[in-house]
């Protein structure tokens, strides 16, 4: 009796934290949509078109940043030119993917150590916290990309 009472609470702190991030990340998701597109990524998106349409380093783009780093965007490639979408929500939506798979990742090691179902929690909204709001101008840039895989 007592484990049903225990398992419908944890049911319904998940559903009550899940439903407090899904409000956190759509209010986030408004402000950040609300500032301009950062330099760096809109050059990374003009390399990777460049690059889609046959240019080489040669002759079409000069990149600073490592070898091919623009392939992060590729996924958000077809967003704003197939669907129409803004390039700044296509990058926005790839980038709470990204977000959202490491936390998976995270969530997952973490069920797997000897710690409490509360910490755990906490642990991922903090992570949360800081690979959004954190993040501030830096989400959707490569290192930001580098900082939310390294935590898992």
């Amino acid at each position: 009796m007592h484990t049903n009472e225990t398992k419908e609470s944890n049911t319904l702190s998940y559903k009550l934290v899940s439903a407090i991030l899904i409000a956190y990340i759509t209010i986030w998701s408004m402000l950040y949509m609300s500032v301009h597109l950062d330099v760096d990524v809109a050059w990374l998106l003009q390399c990777l078109e460049r690059f889609l349409s046959g240019g080489t380093y040669t002759d079409d783009l000069y990149e600073t940043n490592p070898p091919l780093s623009f392939l992060i965007y590729l996924p958000a490639y077809p967003l704003f030119t197939t669907l129409g979408l803004s390039a700044k929500f296509s990058i926005l939506v790839l980038f709470l993917l990204y977000v959202f798979l490491s936390n998976a990742i995270l969530f997952k090691l973490l069920h797997k150590t000897q710690i409490s179902s509360t910490t755990i929690i906490i642990i991922c909204c903090a992570t949360l916290t800081s690979q959004t709001w954190g993040a501030g101008m830096f989400f959707g840039l490569k290192d930001h990309l580098i900082l939310s895989f390294l935590t898992p």
